[in-house]
This record gives C-alpha cells, structure tokens and sequence, in this order.
C-alpha cells in the first residue's frame, strides 16, 4: 500500500480527512487511549517505544502480527515530535493512522472477476 505523503505545504482532503478522524478519536476516547498507552507502554516511559507500539497495533489487528515497516509508517505518521515514540496525544494519531491503513490495504485487495 502506498500511502505517502506528498509535500507541497498544503492539506488535500485525504490528510484532512486524516486530521479529523486522529481529531474526533481522541476525544471520544481519550480514557481508552490513556489505559492502551499504560497496558502497552512496558518501559514506563509514559510513550510507546516501537516494539511497544507494534504491539498495540497487533491488537488492533485483532491479534494478527503487524510487519515492521507497517509500525515504521505509522510511526512516520504519527510521530509529532521525531522522537521515535508515541505518546498520549499522538497516540489518537497513530490509532488513527493504523485504520486509515488498514482501510487502503482492503480496497487495495478488493477485487473483482467479470465472466
């Protein structure tokens, strides 16, 4: 799935949309991101380290393994303050970042046969 980022100093509707959804997931659920940070975040740094963040991923997964380069994007998307951790409020981000993921890959997939 390629789902990068162009960079022209402009929003276009997809990052929008993006910014939205990471917007209204956080404030829904701001106490369900609180106890997803504290379960996953082993190191007690109050951030999500990679591995830490790949774990919660796979349990948005439903318990399906996510690769390392899929937590390398979300990171990448998700990582406002470079430090190659995630914390509370990015945390909404990344949530939101790994469905918008996902969403891409099923369309990617979806096909149909004409016979």
């Amino acid at each position: 799935v390629d789902v990068s980022q162009k960079v022209n100093n402009a929003i276009d509707m997809s990052e929008l949309k993006h910014a939205i959804h990471a917007w209204k997931e956080y404030c829904a659920k701001r106490d369900d991101m609180q106890a997803a940070l504290e379960k996953h975040d082993k190191s007690k740094s109050g951030k999500l380290e990679k591995d830490e963040l790949k774990e919660y991923l796979t349990e948005l997964n439903h318990g399906v393994a996510v690769a390392d380069h899929e937590v390398d994007w979300v990171l990448s998307q998700a990582d406002v303050l470079a430090d190659g951790a995630i914390n509370l409020q990015e945390l909404a981000k990344a949530t939101s970042a790994w469905y918008v993921y996902v969403e891409a890959k099923q369309n990617e997939s979806a096909c149909c046969v004409i016979a």
